[in-house]
């Protein structure tokens, strides 16, 4: 997890980081999340997560023959702003969260739309400032052929019984 000096270079130009004098490159507070095992870790990660809000919104299973889309997005990507604002569009509900009257919104939040029928959902669940993941639920995969606005989707899309 530990980034070449050549990424935290780019990373420090890219995102403005001055170091203070005598400061090198490698005392930068950043992990490379590149390796597979972490990016498939997530991916099913978010997968169970989607399938679990869908459950929990629509109030139906995702039958087999359904699928899930996943996107993540590191900190970084947060403060950036890479997270498409279009998408709030179609998440209109923001779930109160709370454990003994405790709000948890500053440890988990999201928010989650399900389609009229109940046969499509989206979510977006951020935890902390740490990690976002954008989820698209469908009970049917072949809606996912035309996620364009998905970088990478053809990569994040489960289907939910193989």
């Amino acid at each position: 997890m530990r980034p070449s000096h050549r990424d935290l270079r780019d990373a420090r130009k890219r995102l403005g980081i001055v170091l203070p004098p005598g400061g090198a490159s490698t005392d930068i507070p950043l992990l490379s999340v590149r390796d597979e095992r972490i990016q498939n870790a997530v991916l099913n990660f978010g997968r169970k997560l989607g399938l679990a809000l869908f459950y929990k919104n629509a109030h139906k299973i995702v039958p087999k023959g359904g699928g899930v889309a996943i996107r993540w997005y590191s900190n970084i990507q947060i403060e950036t702003d890479q997270i498409p604002r279009e998408i709030a569009q179609v998440l209109p509900q923001f779930p109160k969260l709370e454990r003994s009257r405790n709000d948890l919104a500053d440890q988990f939040f999201y928010r989650v739309g399900i389609a009229d029928e109940g046969t499509m959902g989206s979510f977006l669940a951020m935890f902390r400032a740490s990690f976002a993941i954008l989820g698209f639920v469908s009970t049917d995969i072949s809606a996912f052929q035309s996620l364009e606005h998905i970088p990478d989707a053809s990569r994040s899309i489960f289907p939910v019984f193989p």
